[in-house]
């Protein structure tokens, strides 16, 4: 299984639950897209080490990828290539990689923040979770087989194409600004 986070790596977004869930499951390996951002200029530096070093502690080389920042072509092909996308962050006003996910049509393991709130549908278009590691490995392995991942997906996807295109987001726009 391919699982991919994709996201500036901030200690908001909890990539450590991911790098513990993995660790925990046979055959499956975790790309890490992104390069650590602080979110405040109070924010601790280092993120990034300290999730190598968890990698290291809990034995996970071969198993997670520090993929680094990609953009365009590149980080689309790293979504269309992966299985399922996880992202257990603790809060977002948005959460943009979940909904580029969706629309590359992969199933979305998240904590309930942004977007996964509006298109993640518990046993439908992925799981919605906490931060427990057991938790995340478990909504993984319900995304084994190829046939679920391809439903969610395909489910997920078509709930995005419907619902965010921007025909339907001037729609709504018009229809704030209108009162209704």
């Amino acid at each position: 299984m391919k699982l991919l986070f994709v996201g500036r790596l901030a200690r908001n977004r909890n990539v450590e639950a991911a790098i513990k869930a993995v660790s925990l499951m046979e055959d499956a390996v975790l790309h890490i897209v992104g390069s650590e951002e602080r979110t405040s200029s109070t924010s601790k530096k280092g993120y990034v080490a300290e999730l190598e070093a968890l990698v290291r502690e809990l034995g996970a080389q071969g198993k997670v990828f520090f993929i680094g920042p990609k953009y365009g072509a590149e980080l689309q092909r790293f979504y269309l290539e992966s299985d399922v996308f996880i992202y257990p962050s603790s809060y977002e006003n948005l959460g943009q990689p979940v909904l580029e996910a969706a629309t590359a049509g992969l199933p979305v393991i998240s904590t309930p923040v942004g977007i996964a709130r509006d298109i993640v549908i518990p046993g439908e278009t992925g799981f919605l979770t906490g931060l427990d590691p057991k938790e995340i490995s478990e909504c993984v392995e319900n995304l084994r087989p190829s046939g679920i991942r391809e439903g969610f997906g395909n489910k997920i996807r078509g709930l995005v194409e419907k619902n965010y295109n921007w025909d339907s987001i001037i729609e709504r726009y018009i229809q704030v600004y209108k009162g209704l």
